[in-house]
């Protein structure tokens, strides 16, 4: 064989342990591990270094003084230790027996979640709770006769026979998470202590009504003034007496009825009330801003900086860094582009992610 053959094959089979990174890739999409067509062929794929150098047995070449017969014998040996390690071999069994390696399956009076038995399932009975007509996306909940099962696990105190979805769809597709039987609400695997299915409420996104009791995403905010109680967004919210970032109390300073977000269509990192200014970061990261003035705070296009007639502050995550250098009168925020290549500038200076750069 020529030197550049010889060369390419190298490179070929040098980049194998690459190419086995990047095949996990093609397996990340909805079902694919599901799909046995697909993982037999990224196997046959993977074993492309064994045809290579079959070339070199069949030629009677060697490469490096490794006859082409040796050569074979040790990809088969790597290259199968490889794909057993990474599990690849599994994917494939299970596929072709028909267990699938994601979500619920049923194979020979057993049921499978993740290609692992649910011995205490029905298989003559086990369904989906809400059939879907897309080939990849199955219902979040699975029922037999006797219990209600949420990615794998037997939920609790649920009757199946009555089971169902309790709100409709969801802003921006898809649908809200809330399901029940005639007694009980659940979200995903979270049951809603002392919640009824017949009064359940949904409040924007995330936050849910029932019983005069509040709940973020399943979980009971135990504080809450279910009257008086507003959402703000997905995280935040309030009531009379309270502002509540998911089911925690925040900010005690803060005045719940003139608190609200300074520039919502931009930002829900930045809150005011009649005193203060405040930074929005987790129920331990929110902070009053005491050097802020509410008057004349503006927060500018992107979110990513304030200012005030004083000063020019830049949101850094859990922190507020004053720009030094900055001058609140002239700073503003721009899009990057070949004709203003940064993101801020006040006529003299110019910043790109917050860092000066002239």
């Amino acid at each position: 064989m020529t030197l550049i053959l010889k060369g390419f094959s190298v490179f070929l089979i040098l980049s194998w342990p690459f190419v086995a990174v990047i095949s996990v890739m093609a397996l990340g999409g909805p079902g694919a591990t599901n799909d046995k067509e697909g993982i037999r062929d990224i196997i046959l794929v993977l074993y492309y270094p064994v045809f290579i150098t079959s070339v070199y047995w069949i030629t009677g070449s060697s490469l490096f003084g490794i006859s082409g017969r040796t050569l074979v014998l040790i990809s088969v040996i790597i290259i199968t230790l490889g794909l057993h390690t990474s599990g690849y071999f599994k994917l494939a069994s299970n596929a072709y027996r028909g267990i699938n390696n994601e979500g619920y399956s049923v194979l020979n009076d057993k049921v499978y979640y993740d290609a692992q038995p649910i011995p205490i399932a029905d298989a003559d009975t086990f369904r989906p709770a809400e059939e879907s007509d897309h080939p990849f996306r199955q219902s979040a909940y699975y029922i037999d006769k006797y219990r209600v099962y949420y990615a794998g696990e037997a939920v609790p105190g649920i009757d199946p026979n009555s089971f169902r979805r309790l709100t409709g769809e969801a802003p921006y597709g898809g649908h809200y998470d809330y399901w029940g039987d005639n007694t009980t609400v659940v979200y995903n695997e979270r049951i809603l202590t002392d919640s009824a299915p017949h009064n359940l409420e949904i409040l924007g996104e995330s936050y849910a009504k029932s019983n005069g009791n509040i709940y973020h995403y399943g979980r009971k905010v135990e504080q809450a003034d279910a009257d008086s109680f507003t959402v703000l967004n997905d995280f935040v919210a309030k009531d009379n007496k309270h502002i509540y970032y998911s089911v925690t109390p925040i900010l005690p300073e803060a005045d719940p009825d003139t608190f609200q977000f300074a520039a919502p269509a931009i930002s829900h990192s930045i809150a005011v009330d009649k005193n203060n200014a405040y930074l929005i970061y987790t129920d331990s990261g929110s902070k009053v801003l005491a050097d802020v003035d509410i008057t004349s705070l503006e927060v500018l296009e992107n979110g990513n900086y304030i200012k005030d007639t004083n000063a020019v502050y830049r949101i850094d995550g859990s922190e507020v860094i004053r720009v030094s250098d900055a001058n609140p009168s002239t700073f503003r925020t721009t899009r990057y582009t070949d004709e203003t290549p940064y993101h801020a500038t006040d006529d003299v200076h110019y910043w790109i992610n917050g860092e000066l750069i002239k």
